[in-house]
């Protein structure tokens, strides 16, 4: 892969919040997303990270009923039928967390990008209920749900745009647009 095509990769690899709820994402692609994550790099080397992998029902629909989703817009979120296929729930052991928002930053980058090169869209999130969460996925008393990440195909289109202005929003044709600054103005 060269530089364009990575790229590429990332200018296609957007959050997505409106998917075919049809669609199923086979369990193998979910472990191999998960697999991209636990070779990322990790500071001290020291691997807090933990990986819950939803995708069956009624557990999925309890992992999306909690979520909130583009807070910039006035929307309440996908409705079921709009809802992903799976999520991918990162947590942590506090055990190890020293640096583990860091470690999370890079391994959901890496799933994101691994998402979107398997043909699938995604969404990250941070607005879990974390209580809720540990409950659902009966998870141990050291390991803490931190986000988590939508998997599906998307039924949306998401645009990038460079404009000063970073809140996003929905264009008149229902289109997800993305404000990025422009280059010139984060070059230091």
């Amino acid at each position: 892969m060269d530089f364009d095509n990575l790229k590429d990769l990332v200018i296609r690899s957007r959050c997505y919040r409106i998917f075919d709820s049809t669609y199923e994402v086979a369990h193998k692609d979910l472990v191999d997303l998960v697999e991209i994550a636990r070779i990322s790099s990790s500071a001290r080397n020291s691997q807090p990270l933990r990986y819950a992998i939803v995708d069956t029902s009624p557990q999925k629909i309890e992992i999306f009923t909690p979520l909130r989703w583009a807070a910039n817009l006035d929307w309440d979120g996908p409705k079921l039928d709009e809802m992903p296929s799976a999520f991918i729930v990162v947590c942590k052991d506090i055990n190890l967390g020293e640096f583990a928002m860091v470690d999370a930053g890079i391994a959901i980058s890496n799933i994101m990008l691994g998402i979107k090169a398997k043909g699938l869209d995604g969404c990250m999130l941070a607005s879990i209920d974390k209580p809720k969460y540990k409950q659902i996925l009966n998870l141990q008393e050291n390991i803490e749900p931190m986000f988590a990440i939508a998997v599906g195909k998307a039924k949306q289109n998401v645009i990038l745009k460079d404009d000063t202005n970073t809140k996003y929003y929905k264009d008149v044709q229902n289109n997800h647009i993305v404000p990025k600054l422009p280059l010139k103005d984060i070059l230091l």
